[in-house]
C-alpha cells in the first residue's frame, strides 16, 4: 500500500495544486498490533505448556515487526517528498531561474529538500532550496484535507529562510560534504587532517614493530636503502631529477610531513605518561615491597595519580616536556617552534582530559563486551577492574576541579573575613568585621 499522487493541476487563483491519497495509518497499525500480541500470546502458551526449541528465533522475529513497520513509514514519507519535488519540479525551476538572473552573480543551486516541521498543527510543507551562495528560497505548499485525500496548493510567493532550523536542516552531513566534495569547515579539516595523520604516524612503527617480530629484516634493508636514496635524491642531488624519478623519491618526505602532527602528539603523551608511571610506579612499588600497601592497591594508586597530575599541574606538564626531543624548541628551524608550541597544546588539562576519557571509554567497551561473551578480561578480572575503578575516581577528581569555588555563592575573600572574624576577641573588631561582611555581601547581591 504506498502513498499516491495526482497530476498537478491549477486551481481558480491559478496556482498549481496536486491531489495525494494516504494509506490507512490507523488501519496498518492496529492489524499490526493485532499480530503482535496473537504471536505474542502463542509463544507465551508454547513456552508455558511446551518445549520450543527456536522460541529466540520466534522472539527475535516478534521484536523486528515495529523497525519494519518504521522503516515502511520513512519509506512512504520520503516517496511523498520525492513525489512533491517532481510535480511542483517545473514551477519552482521558473522561479529559481527568474531569482538567479536578478542576483546576476555567479550562483547554482545545490539542492532542494522538502520540510515538514513537527510542531505544526498544519500540514503544510516548506520546499526549501540551497543555493551555492548559502542562501536558502523557501516555498510554502498549502494543505487542505478532504477525507482520505489531500490537497496541496504551491504558493506563488517565496522568500528568503532566515529560520535556524531550516537551516540546520539543509545543512549537509559530514560524510555528504566529504563525498560530494563540498566545503567542509575549519573544525572537521582539522578532525580529518588530525585523524590522517594520528593513522601515518602509528602505521610507520606499527609496521617495523611487525616486521622485526617476524623476522623480515629483508624488507627492512630494502626500505632503509630507498630511503637513503631518496634523501640523496631531494636533499644532496644539485642537478634536478626528472618528474617520475621526483614524485618517486619524495614519497618519504611526504610520509614525514603528514606523520609530523600526530607523531609529535604521540611523542608528547608517551613521555608524560611514560614520566608518570614511572616516578608514581617506583614510589608505590617500594611501599608495596615494604609491606604498606597490598599489590592492587599499588597499581590503582600509580594508575590514578599518573592520570590526575597533568590535569592538575600544567607547570609539571611543561618541565616533563623539556626532555622530549620533539618538542624541546630548540633551534633557529621554524619547524621547531610550531613543534614545540603544538606539544604545549595538546597537552593542557582540557585536552589531557579529552584524551584520556576516549581512552578510557575504548578499554570499558572492550571490557564489556569480553566480559559479556565468554567471561574474558583484557588483562585480569583484578587488572581490569582496578582501571575501571581508577577512572570513576578520576572522574570525580576532574568534576571537583572544574566545578570549583568559583561556582559558589560566596567568594574566598568574604569566606576569609567571616573565618577571621570567628577568632577575634575584642568584639569591637567582631562588629567591625563583621559590618563589613555584611556590606560586601549586600554589594555582591546588587552586582548579581
Amino acid at each position: 500500500m504506498n502513498m499516491k499522487l495526482s497530476s498537478p493541476w491549477r486551481n481558480n487563483l491559478g496556482n498549481i495544486c496536486v491531489t495525494i491519497w494516504h494509506p490507512n495509518y490507523l488501519g496498518i497499525f492496529i492489524g499490526i498490533g493485532v499480530f503482535f500480541f496473537l504471536a505474542l500470546g502463542v509463544l507465551t502458551l508454547k513456552l508455558i505448556f511446551w518445549e520450543d526449541k527456536y522460541l529466540s528465533i520466534h522472539l527475535l522475529i516478534l521484536l523486528l515487526i515495529l523497525p519494519c513497520f518504521l522503516l515502511y513509514y520513512h519509506s512512504i514519507q520520503r516517496q511523498e517528498k520525492v513525489s512533491i519535488l517532481r510535480a511542483f519540479k517545473g514551477e519552482l525551476d521558473a522561479h529559481i531561474a527568474e531569482f538567479l538572473r536578478e542576483c546576476n552573480q555567479d550562483i547554482f543551486e545545490v539542492k532542494r529538500k522538502v520540510y515538514m516541521p513537527r510542531s505544526s498543527s498544519r500540514k503544510d510543507r516548506y520546499i526549501l532550496i540551497l543555493l551555492s551562495s548559502g542562501i536558502i528560497l523557501e516555498f510554502t505548499c498549502v494543505g487542505y484535507f478532504d477525507e482520505s485525500r489531500e490537497y496541496l496548493e504551491l504558493l506563488p510567493h517565496w522568500c528568503i529562510s532566515a529560520d535556524a532550523e531550516r537551516k540546520e536542516y539543509m545543512k549537509p552531513w559530514f560524510f555528504e560534504r566529504i563525498i560530494k566534495g563540498s566545503g567542509l569547515r575549519k573544525k572537521e579539516k582539522l578532525a580529518i587532517l588530525i585523524a590522517i595523520s594520528f593513522v601515518v604516524a602509528g602505521l610507520v612503527p606499527a609496521i617495523f614493530l611487525y616486521l622485526v617480530s617476524t623476522k623480515k629484516y629483508w624488507i627492512i634493508a630494502i626500505a632503509s636503502c630507498y630511503i637513503g636514496i631518496c634523501l640523496y635524491a631531494q636533499v644532496f642531488h644539485e642537478k634536478k631529477l626528472n618528474r617520475f624519478a621526483d614524485i618517486l623519491t619524495l614519497l618519504p618526505f611526504l610520509i614525514l610531513r603528514i606523520s609530523l602532527p600526530g607523531f609529535v602528539i604521540l611523542c608528547s603523551y608517551f613521555f608524560i605518561l611514560v614520566f608518570n608511571i614511572g616516578v608514581f610506579g617506583a614510589f608505590f612499588y617500594f611501599l608495596y615491597s615494604w609491606g604498606v600497601v597490598k599489590g592492587d592497591t599499588s597499581i590503582f594508586l600509580t594508575i590514578l595519580f599518573s592520570s590526575i597530575l597533568p590535569i592538575t599541574s600544567r607547570r609539571i606538564t611543561r618541565l616533563i616536556l623539556r626532555f622530549n626531543p620533539v618538542s624541546d624548541g630548540q633551534g633557529d628551524h621554524k619547524y621547531r617552534y610550531f613543534m614545540k608550541s603544538l606539544a604545549l597544546y595538546v597537552t593542557t588539562p582540557k585536552a589531557f582530559n579529552c584524551v584520556v576519557s576516549v581512552l578510557y571509554l575504548v578499554f570499558l567497551a572492550i571490557s564489556s563486551v569480553l566480559q559479556f561473551e565468554g567471561d574474558r578480561y583484557i588483562f585480569s578480572k583484578s587488572i581490569d577492574g582496578i582501571v575501571l575503578q581508577a577512572f570513576l575516581v578520576y572522574i570525580a577528581y576532574y568534576t571537583l576541579i572544574t566545578r570549583d569555588s568559583r561556582d559558589s555563592e560566596i567568594s574566598s575573600n568574604e569566606l576569609d573575613q567571616i573565618i577571621q572574624g570567628l577568632f577575634m576577641r575584642d568584639y569591637e573588631e567582631i562588629g567591625n568585621a563583621g559590618s563589613s561582611c555584611s556590606v560586601s555581601l549586600k554589594e555582591r547581591k546588587k552586582r548579581d
